[in-house]
């Protein structure tokens, strides 16, 4: 696989293996303390502002005492006072349902999640996979994925995202009761607003009229002032936003020769992974747009394989990134790079991480491993890595 930044080749490995690059050299990999690791993989991370706390989905059912449902839970370790407590919680007793997708607010105090579970809140009659917000100071938990008066959605929901301040979350789904006038039958994207109790369908089209194909991967700014989501136009996706100054919605990116594989959303605006076949070069190529424009940042890379570069993020003003890289030939040619408009900034690997985060204050990183099943957190100014799906 070729890796370009900026139309200039950015990486190659050193004689002992690491990754090194004109602009950065790769840092250690120094396990701090930890209790035990999870018995059973762990997934899907998120972070807080300063990475204080770390959210994951868990099979493990040694991180807390008492962990018996069998069921993949949702997590919260605190690095600094070295706890894991369990947040998917049923009324009185555990979860009767696995919960996935968990995402944090800024100061750990809220966290999103999706959970197929019918006793995390009362009269959850619908059978369908709701997306939740939990107070991990009270452990109160409320469903978000509710129309006007709480009504239950009558469809399924899908990859809630929480603001910085955990007010506003937005979430997919094919319900068509959360708002008046949904008769599209595909599914939409929404936003839920706590404090007021309200749920609004963002995903229509330009002109305000209801798309004909179904919308997903909805992303919100840590503001709360800007939405982005994949959307359809034609018979090809698009990159939508919505801005909630002026209540409206427009297409920011669109491609006839490929899709889009992953929409993040920093205070600058919508930032996406847009994946293409090269023809005749036969060729898979990855690039990453990251807001703000027109300081916009590119990266490349081409595999003659589908690659698992298909996960990146921001942090709170966008302007750099991280992003995971692998190589179809060659397994010690994986690594989660840190970069902005300059180039990379820090490399950690060989290491086949994925579902990545990035700290709103953009000092750390945390992803799944796929070789050990750990989520881990990446200090990239000082090299550190720290173990978080322990007890």
């Amino acid at each position: 696989m070729q890796y370009i930044a900026d139309v200039r080749t950015i990486s190659s490995l050193g004689a002992a293996g690491a990754f090194v690059t004109a602009a950065a050299l790769s840092l250690p990999a120094a396990a701090a303390p930890a209790g035990t690791p999870g018995n059973k993989s762990s997934y899907a991370p998120d972070i807080s502002a300063n990475g204080r706390y770390v959210v994951f989905a868990s099979d493990a059912s040694n991180l807390v005492a008492g962990d018996t449902n069998g069921k993949r839970d949702i997590f919260i370790r605190d690095l600094q006072s070295q706890t894991t407590r369990l947040v998917s919680k049923g009324r009185s007793g555990p979860s009767n349902g696995m919960s996935t997708t968990p995402k944090v607010s800024d100061d750990g105090r809220y966290v999103s999640f999706l959970s197929t579970a019918s006793n995390l809140v009362a009269r959850d009659s619908n059978g369908k996979a709701d997306a939740f917000r939990v107070d991990t100071t009270t452990g109160t938990i409320i469903r978000v994925s509710v129309g006007a008066g709480g009504v239950q959605a009558n469809g399924a929901s899908e990859g809630p995202r929480i603001s910085a301040n955990g007010n506003s979350i937005v979430f997919g789904s094919a319900a068509s009761n959360l708002v008046r006038g949904d008769t599209n039958k595909v599914n939409d994207i929404f936003l839920r607003d706590v404090s007021t109790g309200q749920t609004r369908r963002l995903s229509m089209t330009p002109q305000g009229n209801q798309n004909l194909a179904a919308s997903d991967m909805s992303s919100i700014s840590p503001n709360g002032s800007i939405a982005s989501w994949r959307g359809p136009v034609g018979l090809h996706h698009a990159v939508f936003s919505w801005d909630r100054a002026s209540n409206t919605v427009r297409n920011v990116a669109e491609s006839n020769s490929g899709d889009y594989r992953a929409i993040r959303t920093s205070n600058a605006g919508p930032s996406w992974l847009l994946e293409s076949y090269v023809y005749p070069s036969m060729y898979w190529e990855y690039k990453i747009t990251a807001a703000p424009k027109p300081a916009s940042f590119r990266w490349f890379a081409q595999d003659p394989e589908q690659s698992h570069l298909v996960d990146f993020d921001v942090p709170m003003w966008g302007a750099m990134g991280v992003f995971a890289r692998s190589d179809s030939y060659d397994p010690d040619n994986h690594g989660v790079v840190v970069a902005d408009t300059t180039g990379e900034l820090a490399v950690l690997g060989p290491t086949p991480w994925n579902a990545l985060g990035f700290s709103s204050d953009g000092n750390h990183v945390v992803g799944a491993d796929e070789s050990t099943g750990q989520i881990k957190r990446w200090s990239w100014r000082t090299g550190v890595v720290t173990i978080v799906s322990v007890n």
